[in-house]
């Protein structure tokens, strides 16, 4: 899967050409440039609420993001408390309370699902026909609990997804040379 990278401003968004390809989706992985949060390294655009930034840091970020790919409405910004887990929730509106756990499924318009990661995977998969999308945040708990693989099936069940009508992509994750793993993590 090709990711293109959008230039123009020091937010940098990646997009997936083949998701790109479906008119009705609006998707991006950022990157770590362009914020405003200091403690991680300067201009970071933390997008997570963290002890270590300050809230109106990443509302701002949270609104520098949305704006870049044209979105007004930040209501409608979904996300999860993550907890390195299999537990995928189907949404239809915002949600009252916050949510936890590691994937989101929805096929009702204008909503927008959020995956917060730092040396995990984001995957996105987008029923072409249905127009229903999942996020998913896949770490390696995530990954041995087969959680993509579920939210397919989640996908199946709710809105009729056909996986020969899914588009994928995996978004960028930490590489081998920052981040070391034991024996049972590669097992």
């Amino acid at each position: 899967m090709a990711i293109k990278t959008i230039p123009q401003t020091k937010l940098q968004l990646l997009r997936s050409e083949k998701l790109a390809k479906l008119p009705w989706l609006r998707h991006a992985f950022s990157t770590r440039h362009g914020g405003v949060s200091r403690p991680y390294g300067g201009n970071a655009l933390n997008l997570g609420f963290t002890k270590h930034d300050t809230r109106a840091a990443v509302e701002r970020n949270r609104g520098l993001f949305l704006k870049r790919l044209g979105i007004t409405n930040a209501r409608a910004l979904i996300t999860l408390r993550q907890i390195h887990s299999d537990l995928i929730h189907r949404v239809e509106s915002p949600p009252e309370h916050s949510l936890s756990g590691d994937g989101l499924i929805t096929n009702t318009s204008g909503l927008l699902l959020a995956i917060l990661t730092a040396d995990c995977l984001p995957v996105i998969l987008a029923d072409k026909k249905n127009r229903a999308v999942g996020v998913f945040h896949a770490g390696w708990r995530g990954t041995v609990k087969r959680i993509v693989e579920k939210g397919v099936g989640e996908m199946q069940r709710y809105f009729g997804s056909d996986p020969r009508n899914m588009i994928a992509a995996i978004g960028p994750g930490v590489q081998s040379c920052c981040y070391q793993v034991g024996e049972e993590v590669r097992q």
